[in-house]
């Protein structure tokens, strides 16, 4: 089982070992398809989803977005919608953000800054390019 709770299927490829979601595999077997890198195989699994099951009956293909509009329908998506200190993992908070952003203007590597706030320089990075905490001025 994969440390994220989906069901695990070990296979060979071209004489390498992999680890597939063996949700992908039981879907793929049961009907005669290949499934693409872009199709997410959803669980409507009686009684609420169960990520270890394999039962065919309880699968069905999606795109991306219809995988989030299902996990969505579900409340699965919960934590994820949820940003800056209202998310439960937040290591920082807006004053903490701008900060960042003046040292960053002052010349602070993103090193020195991660170790200052306790946080990883990927994060700090992604601060620096935008990619997270854009509603911070």
């Amino acid at each position: 089982m994969f440390s994220n709770g989906y069901g695990m299927f070990p296979e060979r490829v071209n004489g390498r070992l992999h680890q597939s979601v063996a949700s992908r595999v039981a879907y793929e077997l049961t009907h005669g398809v290949t499934l693409g890198p872009k199709d997410f195989v959803c669980h409507n699994c009686p009684g609420g989803d169960n990520k270890a099951c394999c039962n065919p009956a309880h699968l069905f293909v999606s795109d991306n977005s219809g995988n989030l509009l299902d996990a969505s329908r579900k409340g699965r998506l919960q934590g994820w919608l949820l940003r800056g200190t209202n998310h439960p993992l937040s290591k920082l908070n807006p004053t903490q953000v701008r900060e960042i952003r003046c040292g960053l203007r002052d010349g602070v590597s993103k090193a020195d800054l991660a170790r200052r706030y306790g946080v990883s320089w990927v994060a700090i990075h992604n601060i620096a390019i935008g990619r997270t905490w854009k509603d911070v001025t």
